[in-house]
């Protein structure tokens, strides 16, 4: 504190430079709050515009994925394709990736489930020349930035990323 300075007719312990640096520091507190408050109404923490995304391949392959996850948390991967002739469809996913996650449920059920160096390769049962929808369940388990890759054997493939919040 400085020494007491007389304002009028009080005598103040008054510290001027302290004080403006006090309030600087409160409203760059304030602005650091407001764009959390906005992070978090965007998506960046749970569910909103930014938190939700889809990526495209060739062939008519799309996924829809959640951006930004927990760790412990259900993760939701929507694969949709164009079938080929074939009544089999080969869907290979990363094995990078699923390191990093804990498979929950596969929905429609793959036929068979085999190791193919750097990726998993699903055999899906599937009616020729349609649009073949699959969901799969998955639970993060470690936090960080993971990359994932998908691939349909003779279609297209794609990349995407998710975050995993501890």
């Amino acid at each position: 504190m400085g020494d007491p300075v007389r304002v009028g007719s009080l005598e103040i312990d008054q510290d001027l430079r302290y004080q403006h640096l006090e309030w600087r520091i409160e409203r760059i507190s304030w602005a650091l709050g407001g764009l959390v408050l906005l992070a978090s109404v965007a998506g960046l923490f749970g569910s909103g515009p930014v938190s939700t995304a889809e990526a495209a391949g060739g062939s008519g392959l799309r996924v829809s994925y959640d951006r930004f996850l927990r760790d412990g948390s259900t993760n939701r991967l929507t694969i949709l394709t164009e079938t080929g002739a074939s009544e089999v469809l080969e869907v290979l996913v990363s094995r990078a990736y699923l390191s990093g996650m804990r498979v929950d449920r596969v929905f429609p059920e793959p036929r068979r489930i085999e190791a193919a160096g750097d990726w998993v390769r699903c055999h899906f049962d599937v009616e020729p020349h349609t649009r073949a929808e699959i969901v799969i369940d998955l639970e993060p388990t470690r936090p960080g930035r993971t990359g994932a890759s998908l691939r349909i054997e003779g279609g297209g493939s794609l990349s995407f990323w998710q975050f995993v919040y501890p």
